[in-house]
This record gives structure tokens, C-alpha cells and sequence, in this order.
């Protein structure tokens, strides 16, 4: 042990004068007394010759001995000094994906990670990452414990994945020549192994922490034969015991059915029941009195889409594909009569003209606004489609080839397929209205014979048509919403906690959205009033509802910084506490003493006189 402060030690020489006054004889009480003649004939009287008697250990000396050594101790700031755990530079990834409220496994995690951020000396930088579905730096190089804290207590449990692998390459990017960097995750290890495991330079702290569960993984509304809505229904059991459980299902506010579900251990049990609800309407399911470990995945959302477009007209160059596609179509018819105004457009080639309703552009000649041509590109394959997004849902362009495709460049379209950095498919709006737009002509490609060209032609058409519903299509939560705002204002979206956030007119996508529940999006004109609006739906993730914790593999002992330093554990608070505690006893022990009682013994000759001389029977 050693101390900080080892000058306060020369405070334990206050213990000599405390055995001193225990060493020193009592002095005697003065009483008066009526008369002195009763002493008269004694002999001289005996007084001590020294005033010093011998030193009788007693409790009481003890107890206060040892109450000025922890004192003096506390004075001195006694500590242990001890390998530190931080680094020069410490990235603390934070796994923030549905399976971590398990159990209260991530309010363990932060708790442990705010253990190492009280480690912080003025020497060692610490970063933070939230690891979610779209990992972010939320610190970096911060020398303030304060603001590392902060950090941490500001992260929450989302309902979407967490993709560990990019959260890891963004830790690792911070590591510099001169301050090399050490890796903690703190997480569950996720579902599946990372690419790259064992990882080098890290260490895993796991929670594993799993208890029973209960999960909404689907829920759908669709409309029958007989156009009745139905809502289907389904609830996995991860691991639970095998019992009935409820679900409650809501529209709009309101209690509309109860279903009663009994899943095995491992297994989903499935229900369809009609609701009273109409288009626009949006539906909660969630379980009552599941009493699980997880209730983030308790719930689920889905809103019936309104009635799309049902008069489409194909201009410019006449495609079979085009019109088979709209045929196939229910609901859906083509017309070329010039004197009953289509709800949709598509148009094929061609000069687009003015746009007055939702459409759909193919190679037009100039591109529609917001485009603006740079050149031409040959021989294009499909290299990358936009994650999670609605349009392409189920939808896979692989091996799709392009002859020729305009080379565009815009801050208001969004890319969805992408050739390289050539865009091939761009969704937009024009004027208000909603608008897709193909760089290539598809005479000229081998799309229209893909088995997805079907199914994607038909969710272009529903996005299109179905603007006050645009993004109605439950996805997991994390998943960026994509933004169509059309340069002339600003968008507003709405969370599920009632939170609002207003974003610039050029924002393509809104990214915070590990929150599950139905997101508004509002989009304002340039009076900031609101044109349009749609709905966005985000479900808790289901492969992480299952929450199964896992060991993520490291190299041990292959930290990036060999030289470790040093951090102390001041105990003298501890101390400061142990002496209070003996001085209370001391204090007790002391009222507790017998006093010498004042009244003589049976037989004493002298009468008991009190101090102010009148003699009491």
C-alpha cells in the first residue's frame, strides 16, 4: 500500500499525548464539607509523590487509538496501483441491436462500460461506437471522463441488428501511427459469426444473460375475396414454456380482437382474424401478460394501404412488355383515350413534357428535372441494389445487363440500382408527384426477360400509385427510410415516441429509425405547409428475437498497445468510513461506563454532603 499524501502520517503522533492522559493520575473532586475536626487527629495525610501512574489497557484507549490511525491514514490517501485496463486510446463498441434487452443485458453492458470510463486519466483518450444496424462514432479522442459518461447513458436499446462487422472497421479506423488503439465490444456476439473472427486486438466482454420469450414475428393485413380485411397473425416461442398466450389487436386507437395462440418451445402458431379497418388505417398487435424477458419484440405494426391508381396510359414508344406488365395487374387497366386523363403515366422514350401526375420515365430525352445528363455508358451490369429497400423487396437484378444507359448526376434523386457509380434506377419527384426513372432503355437490355422484371414493374407501379401510403411496408427496425423530397421544402418526420425532427429538402434517406412503431413523414412546400404525407413502418428485428448469445472469438493478449499503463484505487474514503464506525462505538461504549455513585457506604462515618454544604438524610 502507499499513499499520496504520506506527510499526514506524522499525524499519528497524537496518540502520545492520548496514552499520556491515560497515564496521568485522576484528579481529585473538591467537595465541601461541614467541618474538617474529624481529621484532625489523623495522620499526615497520603497524596501521590508522582503524578504519573502505571498505563492500563483499556477497550476505550484502543477503540481510540484506533480511530486516530484510520484517520491519520484516510489523511495520507492510502491507494493500490494497478494495471489499467484503458489504453492510450480505448474505442468502446457498444452493441445496441434488439437481443441486447434480453434480460437486462445491455444495462449491464453500460454499466460496465461506465466502469471503464471512470478509469479516464488525463493521459488516455477513449472513443465510443454505437453499434446498431448503421454503426456511428458517438465520441472520438475524448480526454473528458464526463463526456465519455454522458455517451454511454445516452445509448438505447433499438429493435433492429447490429451490424458488428462495421462497427469493428470503424473502431479500427480510428486507431493512428502514434496512438495505437485497443477494441472492447461490449455485446451479445450476435447471431452469426463475424467474417473476419478471430478478431485481432480486441476483447469481448459477453452478455449472456436469456430468460423466456415470447415474439410477434408477422403481422400483415389483406383483403380477401369477399374484401373482408384480415389481419394474420404470428407468434414464435423462443425457448418459453409451452402455454397460451394473448394477443391484443388495435386500430387506430382502439381495441378490435383478442387472439389466443399457443406456441411449442421453438415453434410459431399463426391466426387470421377479420378487423374493421380501412385504408390508411394502422394496426398494433401485441402480446398481454406474456410476462418474457424481451418485450421490445411484444409488438408489431401494420397499416392497410390505400387504393392505388386504376387507369394507367403508356406514351411515347409502345412496349408489349410494358403493357403485359399493366394487364397483369389487378385492378390496374391501360387506356389510350385522349380524353379521359390517366391516373399514371409511363412514359417510353421520348421528351417526357410537363409532368402533372405520378410516373414512370424510361430513357426519356432530356431526362425529367433534377437529372442532369453528363454522358453515356455501354455494357453495364447490375452491381448494387439499395438495401432495404421497399421497391426491391424480393426483387434480385443479378445478371442484369444494360447495352446503354445515360450517365446522371443530382442531389434530389435517389439511386436504387446502381451500375458501379452509374445510376440505372432512380426514384424522385417531379412537381409533387412521384416519379422513376430508368437511365437505359429496357428494349436494350435483357430486363424484360428476368423473372423480376414482373415482380418489380408491379411494385414500381403499386410505390407510384400508392402515394398517401408510400412507405407502408413494414421493414426491420434500423432500416433507413428513404426521403423523395423535391427541392422546394423541407421534411418533417415523426417517431414513434412522439419526437420531431425536420430535415433539409435535399436528405434522401432518415437514418435514425432503431425505434419500432410507425414513423410520419410530412413533406413541407415552400410555405412550409404540408403537401404530402406518408407512413413508414419499422418491426423489431426477428432474427433478433431469438436473442441467443454467442462467444465472439479473439486473439488474446494481442491488444495493439504492448505497454500497459498504470491506474490507482484510492481507498480513503473506505478508511474515513471505518473510522466513523469505531468512533461511534467508542461514543457507545463510553455512555455505557457504571458512574461512581456519590452516596456513602452502610458504615462509612461521614455523612453525605452536598456540594453546596446541607447534609441530606
Amino acid at each position: 500500500m502507499s499513499f499520496l499524501a504520506p506527510a499526514a502520517l506524522g499525524l499519528a503522533s497524537l496518540a502520545l499525548p492520548l496514552i499520556a492522559l491515560y497515564m496521568l493520575r485522576s484528579r481529585r473532586e473538591r467537595i465541601e464539607v461541614s467541618s474538617l475536626l474529624l481529621w484532625e487527629t489523623a495522620a499526615d495525610p497520603l497524596s501521590a509523590a508522582r503524578p504519573w501512574r502505571r498505563l492500563k489497557i483499556t477497550p476505550l484507549l484502543l477503540l481510540q487509538l484506533a480511530v486516530l490511525t484510520a484517520f491519520v491514514i484516510s489523511l495520507a490517501r492510502p491507494f493500490g496501483a494497478e494495471e489499467a485496463r484503458l489504453g492510450a486510446h480505448t474505442v468502446l463498441v457498444m452493441d445496441v441491436s434488439g437481443s441486447m434487452g434480453m434480460v437486462g443485458r445491455f444495462g449491464r453492458a453500460q454499466q460496465e462500460a461506465l466502469g471503464w470510463a471512470e478509469e479516464m486519466s488525463g493521459e488516455q483518450l477513449v472513443s465510443v461506437i454505437e453499434a446498431g444496424a448503421l454503426p456511428r462514432v458517438v465520441t472520438a479522442f475524448s480526454r473528458e471522463r464526463e463526456e465519455v459518461v454522458a455517451a454511454i447513458s445516452a445509448l438505447e436499446v433499438t429493435g433492429g441488428d447490429a451490424d458488428l462487422a462495421e462497427a469493428i472497421r470503424l473502431g479500427r479506423g480510428l486507431a493512428t501511427p502514434e496512438r495505437p488503439s485497443d477494441l472492447v465490444l461490449f455485446t451479445d456476439g450476435g447471431e452469426a459469426p463475424l467474417a473476419a473472427e478471430p478478431v485481432a486486438a480486441a476483447r469481448h466482454l459477453p452478455f449472456d444473460e436469456t430468460g423466456p420469450n415470447w415474439a410477434i414475428d408477422a403481422l400483415s393485413l389483406d383483403r380477401d375475396s369477399a374484401g373482408v380485411i384480415r389481419a394474420f397473425v404470428s407468434v414464435a416461442n423462443h425457448g418459453a414454456p409451452a402455454r397460451p398466450v394473448t394477443a391484443e389487436l388495435e386500430a387506430d386507437g382502439k381495441v378490435v380482437s383478442h387472439l389466443e395462440l399457443s406456441p411449442a418451445p421453438g415453434e410459431t402458431d399463426r391466426a387470421t382474424v377479420p378487423v374493421p379497418v380501412g385504408p390508411g388505417s394502422v394496426v398494433v398487435a401485441r402480446l398481454v401478460d406474456s410476462e418474457d424477458s424481451l418485450p421490445l419484440d411484444d409488438q408489431a405494426w401494420a397499416a392497410l394501404p390505400v387504393p392505388t391508381v386504376s387507369v394507367v396510359r403508356v406514351e411515347g414508344v409502345q412496349s408489349p412488355f410494358l403493357s403485359a406488365l399493366i394487364r397483369s395487374i389487378p385492378d390496374l387497366t391501360e387506356t389510350d383515350d385522349p380524353q379521359a386523363p390517366p391516373e399514371l403515366s409511363v412514359i417510353n422514350r421520348g421528351d417526357p413534357g410537363e409532368i402533372d401526375r405520378p410516373s414512370w420515365l424510361i430513357r426519356t430525352d432530356p431526362p425529367p428535372p433534377g437529372l442532369r445528363l453528363t454522358g453515356l455508358a455501354t455494357n453495364l451490369g447490375v452491381t448494387w441494389q439499395r438495401p432495404g429497400e421497399p421497391v426491391l423487396d424480393d426483387v434480385s437484378l443479378a445478371g442484369t445487363a444494360v447495352a446503354e444507359a445515360q450517365v446522371v448526376a443530382t442531389d434530389l434523386w435517389l439511386p436504387v440500382v446502381r451500375s458501379g457509380d452509374v445510376p440505372l434506377v432512380l426514384l424522385g419527384r417531379v412537381n409533387g408527384h412521384r416519379a422513376v426513372y430508368f437511365t437505359f432503355d429496357m428494349a436494350h437490355s435483357n430486363l424484360v426477360v428476368q423473372m423480376a422484371f414482373p415482380l418489380l414493374g408491379a411494385k414500381l407501379l403499386e410505390w407510384l400509385g400508392g402515394e398517401a401510403a408510400g412507405g407502408i411496408h413494414p421493414s426491420p427496425a434500423g432500416v433507413p427510410i428513404p426521403l423523395l423530397a423535391s427541392g422546394t421544402g423541407m421534411v418533417r418526420v415523426e417517431s414513434p415516441d412522439g419526437e420531431t425532427v425536420t430535415l433539409g429538402a435535399n436528405v434522401t434517406s432518415f437514418g435514425d429509425s432503431g425505434t419500432p412503431g410507425v414513423y410520419r413523414v410530412q413533406y413541407l412546400n415552400a410555405d412550409e405547409q404540408v403537401g404530402r404525407s406518408e407512413l413508414a413502418i419499422r418491426n423489431f428485428s426477428p432474427s433478433e428475437s431469438a436473442a441467443r448469445p454467442r462467444s465472439i472469438a479473439v486473439e488474446p493478449g494481442s491488444f495493439i498497445s504492448d505497454q500497459r499503463s498504470e491506474t490507482i484505487r484510492e481507498w480513503g474514503l473506505w478508511v474515513a468510513a471505518l473510522a466513523a464506525s469505531l468512533m461511534i462505538l467508542e461514543w457507545w461504549l463510553a455512555l455505557r461506563r457504571p458512574k461512581a455513585s456519590r452516596r456513602p457506604t452502610a458504615g462509612s462515618m461521614m455523612p453525605w454532603v452536598t456540594p453546596s454544604g446541607r447534609r441530606r438524610a
